[in-house]
């Protein structure tokens, strides 16, 4: 489980990008520089959004923010998704798939594979339902933290899991 950073709120807004392949040292650099410039400027109606950019398990790209209340401006939230399309052409990742999946392997390593692909390591895993794998729908920092990484069963990805021949 994530420790909870006490400079975010439970209720900020967030939005988590998968990467298929973890980053190297150069791209969590050149994410780190690119991340914090576009946080120098991030805007809402002319307020500075308040939050952060971190890269969680060199797999993830996660953005916090403030959204004021639901009142984070569309501009403000454009803004996020082009910064991910930047970070996207200075690693040469895509990060704007969704149909990739973070999970746990039986070594605790974190794997990505496509939706596809979950599909066959859920089949292939001794106790599907209790696989650990990232839930990217998470909405808020609170969720984040606390139900981002848990079991399949507990995630929108339990309907693949094998259904019990009776």
């Amino acid at each position: 489980m994530l420790s909870f950073n006490p400079t975010y709120r439970q209720s900020y807004k967030v939005w988590i990008y998968t990467a298929a392949k973890p980053f190297s040292e150069n791209q969590l650099s050149g994410i780190a520089q690119l991340s914090q410039a576009f946080l120098n400027q991030w805007e809402s109606h002319g307020t500075p959004v308040r939050g952060g950019i971190e890269v969680v398990y060199d797999h993830f790209l996660v953005i916090i923010a403030d959204d004021c209340d639901g009142h984070l401006c569309g501009r403000a939230q454009d803004a996020q998704v082009r910064l991910v399309k930047e970070i996207e052409e200075f690693t040469n990742c895509s990060l704007l798939n969704r149909m990739l999946v973070g999970y746990r392997d039986n070594a605790g390593e974190v794997r990505v594979a496509s939706l596809h692909e979950i599909n066959t390591v859920i089949q292939s895993t001794e106790e599907p339902e209790k696989m650990i794998v990232f839930d990217n729908t998470v909405t808020n920092y609170g969720d984040f933290v606390t139900r981002w990484e848990t079991a399949l069963e507990n995630t929108w990805l339990n309907r693949l899991l094998p259904t019990p021949h009776q």
